[in-house]
């Protein structure tokens, strides 16, 4: 009975013995995997290129610390040698580039190769070309300019005007120069001939000079003349031109009408009070229509497609040669 209860006894211990045994070799085997993966992965020890160096890390450094390790290598670099990588031309004149970017480039290793890095030069890239002027009389390189679009064919203009109108000949005499106002028609009927006709009314006012008033026994007087022409004009350059100058002349018909007045200074009554002056008469003379001839000098601008801004001159001349009267318009306008 007691060497059966042995035999039990140990046989029970052999197997304990045993499965302790195999539940340790499985707690091992699965434990080594984690132990694996809970080992902190080490840096990359491949090579970098950055500004012309061949950067290998010798001690594990991790990417962050490469990164500060440079940066901080090429502050101390500029120092050394007043280079400065973060300019397109190292902050150097072109001829001292090649010099200093070498000064450079051996002071960054140095400082690298002090922290623990195998670094390696690359050729330097060339140093940017100055630049320099063509040669005098070499051909300048082509532009491309926006101009305006041509102005589009318009038979008929209409023009409005105003100026100076000078006194010529023995009228300067009697009368000072005066200011006119003009309304103008003009009509080109085929495009590329450069000849049209124009028809321009206008109205002047001249006032009487103290010869001309004394001669008359008047203290004040004017003279208005008023009436037309009808001329040829001859531009000097093609119809839609933003710029020409234009010749034109021909006759027209006028009339010329003198006003005077014999003023007094004493009360009473009298047909008009005029500044402080009685007018006690009026005298009005008034020519019938009279032949006259012009011919002026005339430059328009072009300010839109369909209006032009323009400034011209003339002799015009009223009557035949033993009576006339001269005059030198000289007006500006808008022709649309």
């Amino acid at each position: 009975m007691t060497r059966q209860t042995s035999l039990v006894v140990g046989s029970s211990l052999a197997q304990s013995a045993r499965t302790f045994k195999s539940f340790l070799l499985m707690s091992m085997w699965l434990a080594a995997p984690c132990a694996v993966l809970a080992q902190p992965a080490a840096a990359a020890s491949s090579a970098t290129f950055a500004d012309g160096l061949s950067i290998t890390p010798q001690n594990g450094q991790s990417s962050e610390q490469q990164i500060a390790d440079r940066t901080a290598c090429e502050a101390w670099s500029k120092g050394q040698t007043g280079f400065d990588i973060t300019q397109p031309t190292g902050g150097v004149t072109p001829s001292n580039y090649t010099s200093r970017r070498d000064q450079f480039d051996r002071a960054m290793v140095a400082c690298l190769e002090a922290r623990g890095y195998a670094v390696r030069i690359a050729p330097p890239p060339p140093a940017p070309a100055p630049y320099s002027p063509p040669p005098y009389g070499a051909p300048a390189p082509s532009a491309t300019y926006k101009t305006a679009p041509p102005a589009p064919y318009q038979p008929f203009h209409v023009s409005i005007s105003g100026g100076l109108s000078i006194t010529a000949d023995d009228g300067s005499e009697n009368f000072d120069d005066g200011g006119l106002v003009d309304l103008g028609f003009s009509f080109f009927p085929i495009e590329v001939i450069p000849i049209g006709l124009r028809v321009d009314g206008s109205y002047s006012w001249y006032g009487a000079r103290d010869r001309f008033l004394y001669a008359n026994n008047a203290q004040i007087g004017h003279q208005e003349v008023y009436g037309g022409d009808v001329d040829l004009q001859f531009n000097l350059g093609p119809y839609n031109a933003r710029s020409q100058f234009y010749l034109f002349g021909g006759g027209g018909w006028y009339r010329e009408r003198i006003t005077l007045h014999q003023v007094s200074g004493f009360g009473g009554f009298c047909d008009f009070y005029c500044g402080g002056l009685f007018i006690t008469g009026t005298a009005r003379e008034t020519t019938p229509w009279r032949d006259s001839w012009n011919a002026g000098l005339g430059w328009e601008l072009a300010l839109t497609s369909y209006s032009k801004f323009f400034v011209e001159a003339r002799y015009r001349q009223i009557g035949p040669n033993d009576s006339k009267e001269s005059f030198v318009p000289i007006q500006a306008g808008i022709r649309f």
